[in-house]
């Protein structure tokens, strides 16, 4: 694929069997009918092709934005240039959870490595949105610093008592969410089983986190996942897709 409309940057780990962070994110854009493609960019940097993508989503991995290894700095010099394309209209930009972190850490370098006073935030969890509260997929133990929230250009969007940053854009063309709008809560089920050990690790009680699944789940709505990314994606691919079949 020389020219793909969507890249999908797919970070390090397997939140689900068998799949990476990047496959829930794909699949629901490849309905759009865009050209996706999924960079394992841990792995390999992205070609010049992929890095002129018009939209670019970022997802949800296992290695913290402060890391100081070669793909991680590789990584946010990549995500800075193309913060530059977005700020001029010339790219739609999305983060999930570490990719938000990412992104955040590009914009704003200077703010600290941070983590909720209250611990690991993990499960389905409530949030505050635009439209008033919605249930998400969470899994983080590190978040994007309050003081984001106060940065040039940056609008919060979403929050809760646990973590202020839940959701933010910058400019008409970024956006970042620290909680996962792909996962519905068969997906957070399987997620907290398969990360038993990580809970364990962070002090995280694992039959509250999955107790929160089925407290929550009334609450949970597949419109947040259209209206967070596809819908974005869709409006931002609009004005090029006249060649593709069915394009109004």
């Amino acid at each position: 694929m020389a020219h793909p409309d969507v890249v999908v940057w797919e970070a390090d780990g397997r939140p689900l069997p068998r799949l990476g962070y990047g496959a829930r994110l794909a699949a629901p854009l490849r309905g759009l009918g865009a050209r996706v493609v999924v960079v394992p960019y841990r792995r390999r940097a992205l070609t010049a092709a992929e890095l002129s993508a018009p939209v670019h989503v970022l997802s949800g991995g296992e290695t913290t934005s402060f890391a100081g290894d070669p793909a991680t700095r590789r990584t946010l010099a990549d995500v800075t240039g193309l913060l530059r394309r977005a700020w001029r209209g010339d790219a739609t930009v999305i983060g999930v959870c570490l990719g938000a972190q990412l992104i955040a850490r590009a914009i704003a370098p200077a703010l600290p490595r941070s983590f909720p006073t209250s611990g690991m935030e993990v499960g389905l969890c409530p949030v505050d949105g635009p439209g008033g509260p919605i249930a998400v997929g969470q899994l983080h133990y590190e978040q994007i610093d309050p003081a984001f929230a106060e940065v040039d250009g940056v609008r919060l969007t979403h929050t809760n008592d646990h973590t202020r940053v839940q959701g933010f854009t910058w400019g008409p063309s970024v956006a970042g969410y620290q909680f996962h709008p792909e996962w519905d809560p068969g997906d957070v089920a399987a997620v907290l089983d398969r990360h038993a050990a990580l809970l364990d690790l962070r002090h995280a009680e694992p039959s509250t986190a999955l107790g929160s699944v089925h407290l929550e789940q009334g609450s949970w709505s597949g419109r947040t996942v259209t209206e967070l990314l596809v819908a974005p994606v869709a409006r931002a691919l609009a004005p090029d897709r006249a060649h593709e079949p069915g394009a109004a």
